[in-house]
């Protein structure tokens, strides 16, 4: 513990993770909203997982012009403004439904827009970090990032499906708005490093080095192609597990968010306990065994009669997945010269996050047809995804990162 508290003890990083955490929160329950939102007032798993493709392939399409931003403009300023995008739409389609005037496209339209901004305070946050803190606390910031993340994933799914059971979707969508104001309080007054390639190119220049970085970085290339497959079964589950309740088990909401927190128990623990190991040289392999041990999730969802062998297989699964995170963002951020962090890490936080949106669109047309048949699918998308984490990452060279350098701003663009 004493590594973490000494991260703690850098200059802006508690209110960061504060923000963080906080923000990520919310994100745990509005993820969750979103289907209940869905599938209470449309009745359509189908809608459901076109809301998560859409809203995720607008992040993606953005993530070049992001980093861009972040990397000129700075970040606080930037993780703020997606955060008051983030008040708005929670308000906003609430506001809508009761008024009469949410028809599914507009709906599809409003989450479409919001999506864009998502990059900011994703990359922004996840960039600015290691920034804060010296290469020697990388793996235990890594921990901590991915933590909060875990985290949120407890609390957040489980206050949401709570809430919904209670007030219904549209009232708990519209109190999820008061994390995201939390969270810009916390990050009010963190001052951040100067950025080094600040107006080097024009914007779209500068989204365009980006996008080139990454591919020529064989380790960023790589991940491009395993992490967007690992995060398939997430989208395929986040469709499925609320229709097994519904239809299986014939609980109530509180019982989805109880399943995901279950999960999220099990993974912040391991996770926090990768932290404390140097994953340097190891991660391909951690990553590779967490992603088989996760497939017990959906297989087990699969298999399940009952409600408690299902909490059972959430919570090994968590277990397996947590060290999944602190691996992946290990090698990334190892992988990038400091003044790309916001280019770089943005367009690869995105298209990392690419299965999640498509599984999310897949589950809703296959729970349709078969719903454990769905979990299954859920279930080999990872077991690929940890196949994929031996053949391609073990290959890579994991000893050339970049240059170390501690000077703030002195890490010039290649």
């Amino acid at each position: 513990m004493t590594g973490y508290l000494d991260l703690l003890r850098q200059p802006g990083v508690a209110r960061l993770v504060a923000s963080m955490g906080s923000a990520r929160f919310g994100g745990g329950m509005v993820q969750l909203v979103a289907v209940l939102f869905v599938l209470e007032h449309y009745h359509s798993p189908a809608l459901a997982g076109l809301v998560a493709l859409c809203a995720g392939l607008s992040g993606i399409a953005a993530a070049p012009v992001a980093g861009a931003l972040l990397d000129r403009y700075g970040r606080v300023r930037l993780i703020l403004l997606d955060y008051g995008v983030g008040v708005l739409t929670t308000l906003l389609l609430p506001a809508l439904w009761a008024l009469g005037r949410l028809p599914p496209w507009l709906l599809l339209m409003i989450v479409t827009l919001s999506g864009f901004s998502l990059p900011l305070s994703a990359s922004g946050a996840r960039s600015l970090l290691p920034l804060l803190a010296p290469r020697d606390l990388w793996d235990r910031s890594n921990a901590l990032d991915s933590a909060t993340f875990w985290a949120a994933s407890i609390a957040g799914p489980a206050l949401a499906g709570t809430a919904v059971a209670l007030f219904g979707s549209s009232p708990t969508m519209a109190a999820v708005s008061a994390t995201w104001l939390l969270a810009g309080g916390f990050l009010l007054g963190v001052r951040e490093p100067r950025s080094a390639g600040e107006g080097a190119r024009s914007l779209l220049g500068d989204a365009l080095a980006g996008l080139g970085y990454l591919l020529r970085n064989p380790m960023l290339g790589r991940l491009s192609i395993v992490f967007p497959v690992s995060t398939l079964a997430p989208g395929i589950l986040s469709i499925a597990v609320p229709v097994l309740v519904f239809s299986r088990f014939h609980a109530s909401a509180a019982l989805v968010g109880i399943l995901w927190s279950t999960f999220g128990a099990g993974a912040v623990v391991s996770n926090l306990a990768a932290g404390a190991l140097r994953t340097e040289g190891r991660e391909p392999r951690l990553m590779a065994a967490g992603l088989a041990g996760s497939t017990l999730g959906p297989v087990t969802l699969a298999l399940a009669p009952v409600a408690g062998f299902a909490l059972l297989g959430q919570l090994v699964a968590g277990f397996c997945a947590g060290p999944v995170n602190v691996a992946m963002f290990g090698l990334r951020v190892r992988s990038i010269e400091r003044a790309w962090f916001g280019r770089a890490m943005s367009i690869s936080m995105m298209l990392n996050s690419l299965g999640f949106p498509i599984g999310a669109a897949l589950g809703g047309q296959l729970v349709t047809r078969s719903l454990t048949g769905t979990l299954l699918v859920a279930g080999l998308t990872s077991l690929l995804a940890a196949v994929l984490s031996l053949l391609l990452l073990g290959r890579a060279s994991q000893r050339a990162y970049p240059p170390v350098l501690t000077a703030a701003g002195a890490f010039p663009e290649p």
